[in-house]
């Protein structure tokens, strides 16, 4: 008697698993999307020297963006829940393409704006962010903050090499020539791309963390019970908005978030002018920006690994005291080594944002993870609201960033030593005759 090749095949075929599909796809899309956070650094100077405003005045469009992905997030996350990840994924690089497209057309600051913040970061905020924190969350479980993880990290290594590209392009051809590259590259890379993710392992018949169901149909009822108890196992109960909004716990990590964000955001916008403030050029700015974002690559797989062993909490808390320091060594720069150092604490306090969403989905569960995310969203959008204008308020009237670091560095303290009180929430769990 022959060998069983139905069962060979069968075999053959289940060692390739669709979720390293959406996790590469994920990873490429994210890539491309990061031309988005970095090309609004590099338009600063330019910008200002041609619509003539100052600088909280062109920090304004980045909280206006900001306040639109803050109310933009939960109905995002509404219909990602409803329809998956990714039809909104394809919609964004769609209309986030187009929208760098139409975004040299702009001849005044209030033009600029309307294109920006409702077309291009409308876009972006749904399908190069909401979308792919659905996809780790409903296709992983116990590698969540791992896929997270490779996911925000291939954001900062995008960021490393555009970057550079995109601030020698703008230098020498102008702002315009930037936003031209950035559509096609996200038409032309990310959007058919997208086509090729999918809702949620069980829509393929396949189980979160590459698993497979229990091929023995013959067996299959018991299968079934026993796969619900493992799942059960380690799955968490899954929390309601309203019960995971009535715990301490969520409030916290939404204002460590907001502060994360918010202090980030404050430096980021103001980045390359902070870099010309010192001395340097507009490209070695750039060049730093590009450095930070490299740095934060391994860094954020190292602490997506780092948050699947040790108590989040405690990993957001270790980001926060990154910060302080990068506010530290930028504030008192006096060399070029102060400034690599500022780079790296810079780039860890970025590093921790894979966890500051798997911590949702390991407290809170998957059903309702993208409306939670959403919500986690507009906590958020205050911080990074505020942040940036009031940076650039201070550097139009002291004519430095000085004061607003020390207040940058002040918040960052407050969220760290408020992570910990933060713990993992508890749910009454029916009992099984109560659930069947």
């Amino acid at each position: 008697m022959g060998p069983d090749t139905t069962t060979d095949s069968k075999t053959a075929t289940r060692r390739f698993h669709y979720g390293w599909v959406m996790v590469g796809n994920g990873a490429i899309i994210n890539s491309i999307g990061s031309v988005h956070a970095a090309t609004f650094s590099i338009f600063f100077l330019p910008l200002q020297e041609e619509f003539k405003v100052g600088s909280a005045a062109l920090a304004l469009v980045l909280t206006m963006a900001r306040v639109q992905g803050g109310f933009e997030g939960p109905a995002v996350g509404w219909f990602i829940d409803k329809v998956g990840p990714r039809l909104p994924a394809i919609l964004a690089a769609l209309v986030g393409g187009v929208g760098f497209l139409l975004l040299p057309l702009a001849d005044s600051y209030w033009t600029f704006v309307l294109i920006y913040v409702f077309v291009i970061s409308l876009a972006f905020n749904m399908g190069f962010l909401h979308s792919m924190h659905a996809v780790a969350n409903l296709w992983f479980v116990r590698y969540r903050t791992r896929v997270l993880s490779v996911f925000s990290s291939s954001l900062r290594f995008g960021s490393a090499l555009l970057t550079p590209l995109v601030a020698a392009l703008v230098l020498s051809n102008g702002w315009r020539a930037g936003a031209i590259f950035a559509g096609v590259l996200v038409l032309v890379v990310a959007l058919p791309l997208t086509f090729f993710m999918r809702r949620s392992p069980e829509s393929m018949g396949l189980l979160p963390d590459m698993r497979y169901p229990d091929p023995d149909t013959e067996e299959a009822e018991e299968s079934s019970v026993s796969r619900s108890a493992t799942r059960a196992a380690e799955i968490p109960d899954d929390f309601d908005t309203g019960e995971a909004t009535r715990t301490t716990s969520f409030w916290i990590i939404m204002y460590s978030t907001a502060i994360r964000h918010g202090v980030l955001a404050g430096i980021r916008v103001h980045f390359i002018p902070m870099f010309v403030g010192l001395g340097f050029s507009q490209q070695t700015g750039a060049n730093f920006l590009a450095l930070t974002a490299l740095i934060a690559t391994p860094l954020i797989l190292f602490n997506g690994w780092l948050g699947d062993r040790l108590y989040k909490p405690r990993v957001l808390m270790m980001g926060q005291i990154a910060s302080v320091l990068a506010m530290l060594f930028l504030i008192n720069a006096g060399s070029l080594w102060q400034l690599y150092l500022f780079a790296f604490f810079f780039a860890y306090g970025e590093s921790t944002a894979p966890v500051n969403h798997s911590i949702i989905g390991d407290f809170y569960g998957r059903k309702n993870f993208a409306k939670l995310n959403g919500f986690l969203g507009v906590g958020t959008m205050f911080g990074s609201m505020l942040t940036p204008v009031a940076a650039g308020l201070i550097k139009d009237q002291i004519g430095n960033y000085t004061p607003a670091l020390w207040g940058f560095l002040v918040v960052a303290v407050i969220a760290a030593f408020s992570l910990l009180f933060t713990q993992k929430p508890k749910r009454a769990v029916l009992a099984p005759s109560q659930a069947s």
